[in-house]
């Protein structure tokens, strides 16, 4: 039971301030949940009941992997613990939309893992809280920070913003993803155990013009190796810092009220004095960058992650 609730949890509306509302079903042998992001369904055994997901995450999270007893009023786990079952139960329909099997699953994951972190967007920017799926690229933008991956294989539709909830749960779901398909309600995902979820379709595309930001750098060479130890440098200042790190030829600097710190680090900034960057972009980029070119700024300054995927960040006037 805790498995399969583990499951369906990121459907579970946790925010919503009217329980009967916000439910998790097992309706038909299968446990069924929902939020305005996604509706996820996975096979389950045991009896039929609903009740407020609120109450019962909280109880599951409680219990290691309880046994679940139901009764006309309750579920009850291990013996100890009673929910307050409801009497409407809900149950959905999977979408009718055409799937096709996922080519490569693990190069998916593997695509989605570099461009996830960029997808922490702008409030101005719907579209920034997702990826752009686009045949056999990936795209993801706040429009400060970029990444673009390749898929070996087409993804079998274009001009596609998944939500990062959606990235997220394809993620959490793993291999067991094997088809997918788009229609008017979102997307289809398929699981290997008889599982499916759509993700709801975001309120704004990716623009175009986002996803061609990566074709305003012509030199993707001549870029500074980032080792452990050189990554390790920005993260440690990005700790002390409060909204902006600054990038010297042998130091990284960061303050916060009346703290300043040094990480000494040599850094390529070609013939300028400094650079400066927003420290959470700064320090998401150098969590994925395998070279970054820190002597291009003050324009867009670009880096290459260890699969290959190609990315920008815009700094800071001084």
């Amino acid at each position: 039971m805790k498995q399969t609730f583990n499951s369906v949890r990121p459907a579970c509306d946790l925010a919503s301030i009217l329980s009967d509302e916000a439910s998790l079903s097992v309706v038909d042998g299968r446990m069924e949940a929902f939020n305005k992001e996604l509706i996820i369904s996975v096979p389950c055994e045991g009896p039929d009941f609903c009740v407020p997901v609120v109450d019962f995450e909280f109880a599951m999270r409680k219990h290691e992997d309880p046994t679940i007893k139901i009764t006309e009023k309750n579920v009850i786990l291990d013996g100890t613990t009673r929910v307050r079952r409801l009497t409407e139960r809900k149950s959905f329909k999977k979408p009718n939309i055409d799937t096709k099997p996922v080519a490569d699953v693990l190069d998916l994951l593997a695509t989605i893992n570099d461009v996830f972190p960029f997808t922490e967007g702008d409030q101005a920017r719907p579209w920034s809280f997702g990826a752009r799926f686009d045949n056999k690229t990936v795209t993801a933008t706040n429009s400060i920070m970029f990444c673009q991956a390749e898929l070996d294989a087409d993804a079998g539709f274009a001009g596609f913003t998944v939500s990062r909830t959606g990235l997220a749960y394809m993620r959490l779901r793993g291999a067991a993803l094997k088809a997918w398909g788009i229609g008017d309600r979102g997307l289809l995902l398929e699981f290997d155990d008889g599982g499916w979820a759509l993700v709801s379709k975001m309120a704004m595309e990716m623009p175009d013009a986002a996803v061609g930001l990566v074709n305003t750098i012509n030199n993707w060479r001549d870029m500074q190796q980032v080792d452990e130890a050189y990554r390790n440098a920005f993260t440690s200042a990005g700790e002390w810092a409060d909204d902006v790190l600054t990038v010297f030829p042998d130091r990284v600097y960061a303050g916060r009220l009346s703290t300043e710190h040094d990480e000494e680090v040599e850094t390529n900034l070609g013939d300028r004095e400094k650079a400066m960057f927003a420290t959470k972009n700064l320090v998401t980029v150098m969590s994925v960058a395998k070279e970054i070119a820190f002597d291009r700024y003050p324009q867009p300054v670009p880096f290459v992650t260890e699969r290959g995927s190609k990315g920008l960040i815009a700094g800071r006037s001084s």
